[in-house]
């Protein structure tokens, strides 16, 4: 696995996906944030937590899902010669978000004390919050550079990660 792409492209895309959530949010006056909504289910457990503890974890939370699912996308372009692309990034945020729909549909059910929420509208903008997500991923994957170099200031390239120590 390709760590700081990984990284890079995980951060951007999610980053991308919460704005786009935000956008949405503003101009349907609700609250469809996945941070915002992971921080209201965590803040509404039978547990002891701050609101300020909930949101932290909330967007550890997303950030870290995101993570998880550019290191999928990374086997997939890897080990089936797909190209990290526009494209592949879409159908993949696609199918992520169908995933999404499941695990935030699991979520609300199974939660002993579920914030009310108008699940249809918050479940379609997710599934094109997610493609929102795979297409930024894909873009960013594609334009980081491998971690193997790192260029210097004069712009030669100086060789990461084969230490002879």
């Amino acid at each position: 696995m390709k760590i700081p792409k990984v990284l890079f492209s995980g951060i951007l895309g999610t980053t991308a996906m919460t704005l786009f959530s935000s956008l949405i949010s503003k101009s349907e006056n609700k609250n469809l944030e996945q941070s915002e909504n992971l921080a209201q289910l965590v803040n509404r457990l039978p547990i002891n937590i701050s609101k300020k503890s909930a949101k932290v974890a909330g967007v550890f939370s997303h950030y870290g899902i995101g993570m998880g699912f550019v290191s999928l996308y990374d086997q997939l372009w890897k080990r089936h010669k797909l190209e990290p692309s526009l494209r592949s990034g879409a159908l993949l945020g696609a199918a992520s978000g169908v995933l999404g729909v499941v695990a935030w549909k699991t979520m609300f059910e199974s939660h002993p004390n579920p914030q009310p929420k108008n699940l249809k509208v918050f479940m379609s903008q997710l599934v094109l919050a997610h493609v929102v997500f795979g297409a930024v991923s894909a873009i960013a994957y594609k334009v980081c550079p491998d971690s193997k170099k790192s260029f210097s200031s004069n712009g030669s390239s100086i060789p990461v990660g084969d230490s002879n120590f």
